[in-house]
């Protein structure tokens, strides 16, 4: 069974963390995996639900965005043909 490097208490269950996690002046959300005895931090990793709603949020933007667009070309397509 694993201990805990830090208190020597066996670990069978990890304490989770938000955290957040800077690389190169950019910020992740991130977890932080703890000993549940004495709170040392056993490991780290970039929170996969933060980013993939991150993404889909980006991606729904950007894809508004485009509607957008194409409404105003599509007027504008219409009062091209109606002038003509």
């Amino acid at each position: 069974m694993a201990k805990c490097p830090k208190c020597g208490v066996p670990v069978v269950s990890l304490h989770c963390e938000s955290v957040s996690i800077n690389s190169g002046g950019t910020a992740f959300a991130g977890n932080a995996y703890c000993c549940p005895s004495c709170g040392s931090i056993l490991g780290t990793a970039v929170d996969p639900l933060a980013i993939s709603n991150d993404l889909a949020e980006r991606i729904a933007h950007e894809m508004s965005q485009w509607g957008d667009r194409l409404d105003q070309i599509s007027d504008q397509l219409r009062k091209l043909r109606q002038g003509a």
